[in-house]
This record gives C-alpha cells, structure tokens and sequence, in this order.
C-alpha cells in the first residue's frame, strides 16, 4: 500500500500511498515518529527518518493521506486512525 517514488540506490524519496487504484502522497500533519516507525516496517526496513518536502510544488499526485495517528503497532498505514483517505488540507510542500 505504500512507496518510495525515489532513486533506489539511496531510499529516499517522496513517500506515497495506494487509494482507489492509484499512488497518491503522504501529508505530513500527524507524521511523527509512529508513523514513520509503521511506513518503515511496511516497506521492509528496520527504521528510518521521516523527512519533509520544501515548499515546491509539483503537483505531480493527489495527496491522498493525512492527518495520521498511528500507535506504532499497526503493519500498515492503512490500519493506522487518519483523516478520511483523499480529503487533507495539505499541499505538496507538506508530503512526506
């Protein structure tokens, strides 16, 4: 359910999500460590350091998640409490 748009030699990048078929970004309202520790594990890591986009906007994807309060123990984003999927109040400046 979850991404790394990036250059996979360096495993960073833009984090998004599967909604309805299609990739969508990640807000970063309500991305703290929780979520990172869930989206790590989702995509097989260990750990990882959630990073936040500059204001640019490249209006590339819909965002589609936001507003995430995960507990930690969730196996995916998806299972974590979030505002309803494809509504937010971000733009792409705020994508994980």
């Amino acid at each position: 359910m979850v991404r790394i748009a990036a250059d996979s030699t360096t495993n960073t990048g833009r984090l998004e999500f599967l909604w309805n078929g299609s990739y969508g970004t990640v807000c970063q309202d309500g991305f703290g460590a929780q979520e990172t520790d869930v989206a790590c594990r989702e995509l097989g890591f260990e750990t990882g350091v959630a990073l936040f986009k500059s204001a640019e906007d490249d209006g590339v994807l819909p965002t589609v998640l936001g507003d995430l309060g995960c507990v930690e123990t969730e196996s995916s984003l998806a299972d974590c409490p979030s505002r309803e999927a494809g509504t937010h109040d971000c733009g792409h400046g705020e994508d994980v």
